[in-house]
């Protein structure tokens, strides 16, 4: 998600970052940091300028009430709805996106949905070698059996939550002692007390430092299934043909669970256990959730944009063509 601000007249190209041109027409690209977006909007108005526009809409939660117990969830909703009030294209990820925006009372002339750039960024770097990992990972890719992918992080599951889903994974790891988690743990101690302490002696169980972005998609094409509270997560698993289960009572994401590429599990340590017991025992299960098509993107998402800011710009006679989510049995492929 970033914001474009313009001053007429033109003459003066584009900068594809956080800075301003010195010229007759100022542009500025404002970065997916929520108040960073903010700012780029407000400096815009601030220096007289005429148009300011937004790429990728980012999603809304629509849960109020979790978001005012989640002081920093209530102030990056606060964010996109105040620097998508002064944004005058909106470049959306899905047509969840646009609905979105239309609700809220935006110009349906103003929004272009373009999939998302995660998945564009995710495609590229799953298609580059595999890089070597830390020796305890190489060595649980080549256990035997199913591997299965763990991120936590949010505050929201601090605390019974964040322990019901430990005893899930324990409880797994008891009972399919074939099962191996591979658990590259956040670094806030309140998350690593939690699940060191309950699966620190579990062999199933493989901890990890967070890893790099490159070597992080790797992992997620290793494995066999995703558990994660991640929202990121949500829309890279699935482009990759790996099933996801989302451990949180609401998500913002909802195109996934629609398009039947996630799951959403809850903390309950009952439910984690019975669905990946499930998926991992079920082929048919889980073929349809790894053989569903991401509704997040199909890796052209840059161009749609660059298309679009051409054509915007009028440096394109045609429209940028749109991003349309078509469900059927391919994964789209990295370029």
């Amino acid at each position: 998600m970033c914001g474009v601000t313009r001053r007429q007249p033109a003459h003066a190209r584009p900068a594809w970052n956080i800075e301003l041109i010195d010229g007759e027409r100022r542009e500025e690209l404002a970065r997916p940091d929520m108040e960073g977006r903010l700012r780029a909007a407000v400096v815009g108005l601030l220096l007289l300028v005429s148009q300011v526009r937004t790429h990728q809409l980012r999603r809304r939660s629509h849960d109020l009430e979790r978001a005012v117990i989640e002081k920093t969830a209530a102030l990056q909703e606060a964010n996109r709805r105040l620097a998508d009030r002064l944004c005058e294209v909106l470049l959306a990820p899905t047509e969840t996106a646009r609905a979105a925006l239309l609700a809220e009372g935006a110009p349906s002339n103003a929004i272009v949905v373009t999939g998302n750039t995660v998945i564009d960024a995710l495609l590229l770097t799953a298609a580059q070698p595999t890089p070597p990992f830390e020796p305890s990972l190489e060595a649980a890719l080549l256990r035997p059996g199913p591997k299965i992918l763990v991120t936590v992080h949010r505050r929201e599951s601090w605390g019974m939550p964040m322990a019901s889903i430990a005893r899930a994974i324990r409880g797994c790891c008891r009972r399919h002692p074939d099962l191996t988690f591979i658990f590259p743990i956040h670094l806030n101690p309140v998350v690593r007390e939690t699940f060191r302490s309950i699966l620190g002696n579990e062999p199933g169980v493989v901890f990890a430092e967070p890893q790099p972005y490159r070597r992080f998609v790797h992992l997620m094409k290793a494995v066999d299934l995703v558990i994660t509270d991640s929202g990121g997560i949500q829309e890279e698993a699935p482009a990759l043909g790996k099933p996801v289960l989302v451990m949180r009572d609401v998500t913002e994401r909802p195109e996934g669970l629609e398009a039947g590429t996630a799951r959403l599990v809850g903390t309950d340590s009952a439910v984690i256990e019975a669905s990946i017991t499930e998926l991992l025992s079920a082929r048919g299960a889980y073929d349809d959730m790894a053989n569903a098509v991401s509704p997040y993107g199909d890796g052209r998402a840059a161009q749609r944009i660059a298309d679009h800011l051409e054509h915007f710009f009028g440096f394109r006679a045609q429209p940028a063509e749109e991003f349309v989510y078509r469900p059927g049995p391919n994964q789209p492929e990295a370029s």
